[in-house]
């Protein structure tokens, strides 16, 4: 029973002096983070995957040498793989957002967990990606060193180190990144479930 059916149903009990709960009031209340976290789940799962189709044509606009088309589309494939898990799981619960019957405590209590849940795996979706951006990242700068006939081993140690600092730097920075994009985009909307009902219990 949604909000709606609540209230006729409360209007039935009460014709002569209509006083609608509170409760009523706040579930109503919980739609309008529910239809902004669908919107915001709308925003991003095109773009994603327009972007990972986008990725297969990398090594031809980035001139890649072609004894590295076969590096570079073993961890695309994976990349894909893992991607599909995941962009799947994410569309389908974008699919049953409203199905949660967020309109009654029970739904919007699932919801709230669903959405934990959902962001948890964004975050390790994004983490997982990290290591795919890596190698491709080394394989376009091992790529210039092919065209610039430069040989990896004539490499001194001083630039294989500043090398390794930069990747732990980026990861690090993308794992900020990543949790700091998913708390932003979808935490304020957890948030505002969940004092939705706070303040039911309290009642």
């Amino acid at each position: 029973m949604n909000f709606e059916e609540l209230k006729s149903e409360w209007e039935k009990d009460n014709s002569g002096n209509l006083n609608i709960p509170q409760s009523i009031e706040k579930l109503k209340m919980a739609q309008h983070p529910v239809e902004k976290l669908k919107r915001n789940m709308k925003i991003e799962l095109y773009p994603q995957i327009i972007a990972i189709l986008a990725l297969a044509f990398v090594p031809s606009l980035a001139n890649f040498q072609s004894s590295l088309y076969s590096f570079y589309y073993i961890s695309y494939a994976m990349m894909v793989v893992i991607s599909v898990y995941y962009l799947y799981a994410f569309y389908r619960f974008y699919k049953n957002i409203h199905q949660y019957a967020a309109a009654t405590k029970d739904g919007l209590l699932e919801l709230y967990f669903e959405l934990r849940l959902n962001m948890e795996r964004y975050k390790s979706f994004g983490f997982l990606l990290l290591p795919f951006g890596i190698i491709w990242i080394g394989l376009y700068q091992y790529n210039k060193l092919l065209l610039s006939d430069i040989a990896f081993e004539t490499l001194s140690d001083n630039i294989i180190l500043i090398v390794i600092i930069v990747i732990v730097i980026f990861t690090a920075a993308m794992i900020i990144a990543i949790n700091t994009w998913v708390n932003s985009f979808y935490g304020k909307y957890t948030k505002q479930i969940r004092n939705i009902l706070d303040e039911l219990k309290e009642e």
